[in-house]
């Protein structure tokens, strides 16, 4: 069983087949924009993008397989959180907001792997 909590264990019994999610792509192409992973750790990444000098931290979200009304089939994946979900597993940091946007997404993440979140 493979859990979707954030900052959860993935575990699994010993009887049961233990698959992977495809991974989160480390560039990325969303809504017409490009982002590049700057670092990750666990589930918790930091992509540039759009624009150079803006930094996004995100809780990365696991998805099932799952059929899309077309009839493609999606496998058990990786995501990007949806922007219903900013402020809870995302957060933008540009030099409007911080005057080391970098510096403040890094410390953003060290909380969230301390399970920090202010």
């Amino acid at each position: 069983m493979v859990s979707d909590m954030p900052f959860g264990e993935q575990t699994a019994s010993f009887t049961e087949e233990v698959t992977f999610p495809r991974l989160l792509g480390q560039t990325l192409a969303l809504n017409e924009s490009t982002y590049h992973q700057v670092e990750r750790t666990g589930r918790i990444a930091i992509y540039e993008g759009p624009q150079s000098g803006m930094f996004e931290v995100i809780v990365i979200q696991v998805k099932p397989p799952g059929v899309c009304p077309s009839g493609a089939v999606v496998p058990f994946r990786e995501v990007y959180p949806v922007a219903e979900s900013w402020g809870t597993y995302g957060w933008t940091f540009t030099s409007a907001s911080h005057p080391d946007p970098l510096q403040a997404a890094r410390e953003r993440v060290k909380g969230l792997v301390a399970g920090v979140v202010n």
